[in-house]
């Protein structure tokens, strides 16, 4: 509705807009009191929502605790960075080695004769281009381009894995064609011819660098290693070995201590960082009279006060030599109450105790059978009494049998170095080292050839059975685990079945339940045992074994944290949702008060205008009687005047 205006003293000269403010102000006095109340709650509200922004970064922390990840970091050191240098992953196998690089993978290159001139056409002929053991691949070349420039693009544009350009040398016909590969490695070697007139430039190729793998020797032995990049993956298992020279390194694997101590440390100065902002908005200025913004919710301090508690308190089922957290190094100032942490302790601990500092804080079980090992479990996993586990059938990788080598010496040469095979649904092509060897020796080598080739998911172990029988077998287990060998030249040597071989999963009982098996991992599906999951690496079957669950500071903490910081039950939801709708009613109530007061403001002025027109009609009609009176008292003059006279 439009206010009303412009009716000050029109008629009386009373200023009644500013009467009908006075008025309207003090009416509003209480509303005035209900937003001082509003203005609290939203600052008690932007606290409330600083302590959840501080905890939920503890948590966060928390989780990359929970992980593991941080308990499970190695370092791979060189004693020699110029000769190699390597990584280590989670799985990196600790000791130290002796390694030598006793060869650096080369490309192949090749260069043609020389010639004359780089742009004249020599003639027509097909190219006979072949990449390894790969299939041939032919080239048409026409006579009107075939100069060494012309051929060494259509070369090039083939894709076939060679990169052609001419060079110019001193003396006579000083223009050749050379060839080189663009990967490294025997699997790259290339095989070129010619006919027609192009039959004499690629006759008789001059060997500028030979095809060679990467080797490395481990110790004095006859173990060696060989990969086609000077990368190595094959070596030790979860190291990553990159070759710089040749020489030798003794390359030292270990245990990084420092990401877990830095988690660790992290996640303490989170916590402590929620425990000084909830002090400082609880504190009581003693002097100043003030008191905290979040002075009155104790929900907070209680629910924070439960987090710290948890941390102390001990873990079930672990050694109390190692249940505590007070046993790595972690305590708390009683002043401040601010959490601290010993860092030469903590660093001792995790040196000497890495497994035990991370049972603290991660899922952790024992199991009766060395075969059955806890992995992990899920929400649902109710870890209060010991699991039976019964297993009626081993996973079982994809296994071939060959033939005995026991025919020593063995030569590997042109005619049957070529070796294939599919693992997992994937093929791989790839060539034997010419030599001749012991079958010692050979399956050393196979195995060190597979390991450089085949990628990280199809791994594939080299081994000889009781019967000197060659076998190979996937490093996977499972359903999911296919092998076949190719009949590849290679395998006349080794006999292998040509046909698909495939993995089992493991099948079994946790409590009675049946559980699904996924290569080597059971995981119960019903139950208290919904969630857990196991790694049985037992070869034979399993009867009654038990396995108890320990319940890590992580999960612990985890529901300690849920409790408040959910986004649907916890305590600073509710007290953020409680705080927005008070705020939202107060609002509400000081809408319908203005609107009450501004009806009521308009009414006043319809009145003060109803009085000022009112006003100004007796003001009207007594100027007429007063001039009507004038009027009257002027005739009367008059008339006496004119009888006098």
């Amino acid at each position: 509705m439009a206010g009303i205006t412009g009716v000050d003293g029109l008629a009386s000269g009373i200023q009644t807009t500013q009467i009908v403010d006075a008025m309207i102000s003090a009416q509003r006095n209480a509303t005035t009191v209900q937003e001082s109340r509003k203005a609290l709650l939203e600052a008690r509200l932007e606290a409330v929502r600083g302590f959840n922004t501080r905890m939920l970064g503890a948590q966060l922390e928390l989780s990359n605790l929970r992980s593991g990840a941080a308990f499970n970091t190695n370092t791979a050191t060189s004693s020699n960075s110029g000769v190699l240098s390597a990584t280590a992953n989670s799985s990196a196998v600790a000791g130290s080695y002796n390694l030598n690089v006793t060869k650096m993978a080369s490309a192949h290159q090749l260069a043609a004769a020389g010639q004359a001139s780089r742009s004249a056409n020599l003639g027509s002929g097909t190219i006979t281009l072949q990449m390894g053991n790969g299939a041939p691949v032919e080239l048409s070349v026409s006579s009107d381009s075939s100069s060494l420039d012309a051929i060494a693009r259509q070369i090039s544009d083939a894709g076939l894995g060679v990169t052609a350009y001419v060079v110019q040398q001193d003396g006579a016909d000083p223009y050749r064609l050379v060839l080189q590969s663009q990967q490294t490695g025997l699997s790259s070697a290339i095989t070129i011819s010619a006919d027609g007139d192009l039959a004499g430039l690629f006759s008789g190729m001059e060997t500028l660098s030979a095809a060679d793998d990467a080797q490395i020797q481990m110790g004095s032995g006859s173990l060696i290693f060989s990969s086609s990049t000077n990368q190595f993956t094959n070596v030790i298992p979860g190291v990553t070995i990159n070759a710089a020279s040749t020489g030798s390194s003794t390359l030292t694997v270990g245990r990084d201590v420092s990401g877990a101590a830095e988690a660790i440390t992290s996640f303490m100065e989170s916590m402590n960082q929620a425990i000084d902002y909830l002090r400082a908005n609880t504190e009581v200025d003693l002097e100043g009279g003030q008191s905290g913004i979040l002075l009155s919710e104790t929900d907070l301090r209680r629910g924070l006060d439960s987090v710290i508690r948890q941390i102390f308190t001990a873990v079930p089922g672990l050694p109390t030599s190692m249940n505590n957290v007070t046993s790595i190094g972690i305590g708390i100032d009683r002043t401040t109450g601010q959490l601290t942490v010993d860092q030469g302790v903590l660093s001792a601990k995790l040196t000497s105790d890495p497994n035990g500092v991370a049972k603290l804080f991660n899922n952790s079980g024992v199991s009766s059978d060395p075969g059955i090992e806890f992995a992990s479990m899920g929400a649902a996993t109710k870890a209060t009494q010991p699991f039976t586990v019964d297993i009626t059938q081993a996973a079982r990788r994809a296994e071939t049998t060959g033939a005995n080598l026991s025919n020593d010496p063995i030569v590997i040469d042109a005619s049957n170095r070529a070796f294939g095979l599919s693992v997992n649904g994937r093929s791989y092509a790839m060539n034997l080292a010419e030599g001749t060897y012991s079958s010692a020796q050979l399956v050393a080598h196979l195995q060190a050839v597979l390991d450089g080739e085949l990628g990280p998911q199809d791994k594939v172990n080299v081994g000889v059975n009781g019967d000197g029988q060659v076998q190979l077998s996937t490093q996977r287990f499972g359903s999911a685990a296919t092998l076949r060998v190719d009949a590849s030249s290679a395998n006349g040597v080794f006999g292998f079945s040509t046909g698909l071989t495939a993995g089992a999963n493991v099948v079994g009982t946790i409590n009675g339940q049946a559980a699904t098996g996924s290569g080597q991992i059971l995981t119960g599906t019903s139950g208290d045992a919904e969630g857990l999951a196991l790694i049985v690496r037992s070869t034979t079957p399993v009867s009654n074994a038990t396995l108890s669950v320990n319940v890590g500071l992580g999960t612990r903490l985890g529901s300690r944290f849920s409790a408040l910081t959910d986004s649907q039950s916890g305590a600073i939801t509710a007290k953020e949702n409680s705080l927005t709708s008070s705020i939202s009613n107060i609002q509400e109530q000081v809408r319908r008060v203005d609107e009450r007061l501004e009806l009521r403001r308009e009414g006043l002025l319809r009145q003060f205008r109803t009085m000022e027109t009112l006003i100004g009609q007796f003001q009207s009609q007594q100027s007429f009687l007063e001039g009507s009176i004038a009027a009257w008292n002027n005739l009367a003059r008059s008339v006496g005047s004119n009888r006098r006279n």
